[in-house]
């Protein structure tokens, strides 16, 4: 029963098949073979009856249609092998090429495999065509990477022979840093995969490394390659490459350096500020705004005292380094868009868009307070005077601008280390003047109105009675009063700030902490008979009245006259 399996299964197999048995001379040399079974495929294949072969000679079977090579080459195999084999063979009759495997079965009887190779061979000339007329360099690779053909481009290109290629490994060529991703690329071609444009370096018989653009494709069991060698454009592309670099690098020192001259020309070299050149750039365009949209522009012109005195004494670098300073002090006491100028030697402006004369006044005697607190390296103490303007409408830069500088000369002449304000009057704000109480200083609470009303008052008293020939000795016990009733007043006034929930009631706690330090230095300085009253005239008129009551007090009006409504 299996038996029959087993014939049927070659007799219907599509693979060509057949068994022969040797025929032997007298001297034991085999010299045909007897075909003991046959299948239709072969029979098919070599154009035979298959019923009519059997049991007849290959010799007789092959006679008629000249296929004597095949009985030669079995035949050669008969004597020389009797392990498994195969070989190819022409038919010259039939145009064809045969591919034969045999295999030995009993003693002296084989089996055999036809297969036709003949579109194979076909292909592979095509490829020697191929490879001869083609200018690229082109290869032709087993799926295991091993070269079998190369072209004369190649050849010529990377100056090998074809012998000294053929079967090695195409990986063995390439550059090692190269390798992983060819051996990637050689996986994708082994998955039926085209590839293009891979590049990858080839190193020549010269041991130079040559780059390849590589386009390829797998064919059956051979990857096909061609590729172009771009090594020159490489070079090219890394040397404009390497231009643009140095381009850019170029671009940006320029960049760089243009930047430089351009602070150079706005920007003060010692200090860092601004300079008299960007202030003429920028101060047009700003009055216009300013008149256009309606909005307040204030400015601040202030002059160190006696700066003279430090260059002739410690000399122009300790001179150098108190501009600095005084650049940097002035210059973290003020915010955007406000911004700080140098004008030349010990003369500086602030320039404050959106700022009333009040504001503008604020931040001047803030900036002043700051300085003659300061103490300066090596120089110690030094203080500055000041003048405030604020624009007029349509005014030209000018006109305002001497206005300010103006102001500042008075503070000069007055005494210096003062601020004073340039209005219609040109009044000082450190020399004595006279407040009138307004409408729009009230807080809305009634306790600390009638204090506020009461300090006023006694400021403009005390300011009178310094104008008036009376003594010092009858002035003096006035003072003692004022100053006791600060210190009550800024109690009072911190207690009810605390029960209408002043959010800023601490930052206000300690303003007024600063204040009593100043207020307890002139009590001691009253009770040893040693207190000057210019020095307290000016604490009062500028720290208390202008830079507290009508500055830092508005800040929690907003609460107080809530809390008083209800």
């Amino acid at each position: 029963m299996e038996a029959n399996y087993f014939k049927d299964f070659f007799s219907r197999s599509p693979i060509a098949f057949s068994c022969q048995k040797a025929i032997f001379d007298n001297e034991g040399m085999p010299y045909d073979y007897e075909f003991l079974f046959i299948n239709e495929a072969f029979a098919k294949l070599m154009n035979i009856q298959c019923a009519s072969s059997v049991h007849r000679k290959f010799s007789e079977v092959f006679q008629e249609v000249g296929r004597e090579n095949l009985v030669k080459k079995t035949l050669e195999y008969t004597n020389t092998n009797l392990e498994a084999t195969h070989f190819d063979l022409y038919l010259d009759q039939d145009s064809k090429w045969i591919r034969i495997h045999m295999f030995p079965l009993h003693e002296h009887t084989f089996g055999c495999t036809y297969f036709d190779v003949t579109k194979e061979y076909m292909l592979v000339q095509d490829i020697e065509g191929f490879l001869k007329v083609n200018i690229d360099l082109l290869c032709v690779i087993d799926l295991k990477g091993h070269i079998m053909k190369v072209n004369k481009a190649f050849e010529r290109i990377l100056g090998y022979k074809f012998e000294e290629l053929q079967g090695n490994k195409i990986t063995t060529l390439i550059h090692p840093e190269d390798v992983q991703a060819s051996k990637q690329t050689l996986k994708k071609l082994k998955d039926q995969k085209s590839v293009s444009n891979f590049i990858n370096r080839i190193r020549g018989n010269d041991g130079l490394y040559r780059i390849l653009e590589w386009h390829s494709e797998t064919i059956g069991t051979y990857i096909y390659a061609s590729a172009r060698d771009i090594t020159e454009t490489q070079k090219l592309e890394m040397q404009l490459y390497k231009n643009n670099e140095s381009l850019i690098e170029l671009t940006e020192k320029l960049e760089r350096k243009n930047k430089i001259l351009k602070d150079l020309a706005i920007k003060d070299e010692l200090t860092g500020l601004y300079n008299r050149h960007y202030l003429d750039q920028w101060i047009d365009q700003e009055l216009s705004r300013a008149d256009r949209e309606q909005q307040p522009l204030s400015m601040i012109i202030f002059d160190l005292d006696h700066f003279k005195r430090v260059n002739d004494i410690w000399g122009h670098p300790v001179g150098d380094e108190v501009l600095k300073q005084t650049a940097h002090l002035a210059n973290r006491l003020i915010r955007e868009p406000e911004f700080l100028v140098r004008l030349g030697g010990e003369e500086f402006a602030i320039l404050l868009p959106g700022s009333n004369l009040k504001q503008a006044i604020h931040i001047a005697e803030t900036i002043r307070q700051t300085m003659e607190d300061y103490k300066y390296p090596i120089v110690g103490h030094l203080t500055a005077s000041f003048g405030v303007a604020e624009k007029k409408n349509s005014e030209k830069f000018y006109c305002w601008y001497k206005r300010t500088d103006k102001a500042m000369y008075r503070a000069k002449e007055a005494g210096r280390n003062r601020v004073f304000c340039s209005d219609d009057e040109d009044r000082p704000l450190n020399a004595p003047i006279k407040f009138v109480w307004k409408s729009e200083w009230e807080s809305g609470n009634p306790k600390i109105d009638e204090e506020h009303r009461e300090l006023v008052e006694q400021a403009n008293s005390l300011v009178s009675l310094s104008l008036s020939d009376i003594d010092d000795d009858k002035i003096i016990p006035k003072v003692d009063t004022i100053l006791n009733n600060i210190i009550e007043h800024f109690r009072d006034e911190e207690e009810i700030l605390k029960n209408v929930g002043y959010p800023d009631y601490e930052k206000h706690a300690e303003i007024h902490q600063c204040l009593l330090d100043k207020v307890f230095q002139f009590k001691k300085a009253y009770q040893c008979g040693d207190l000057k009253l210019s020095e307290l005239f000016s604490f009062i008129v500028n720290d208390l009245i202008v830079g507290h009551i009508l500055n830092s007090d508005s800040d929690y009006f907003p609460y107080t006259k809530a809390s008083h409504k209800k």
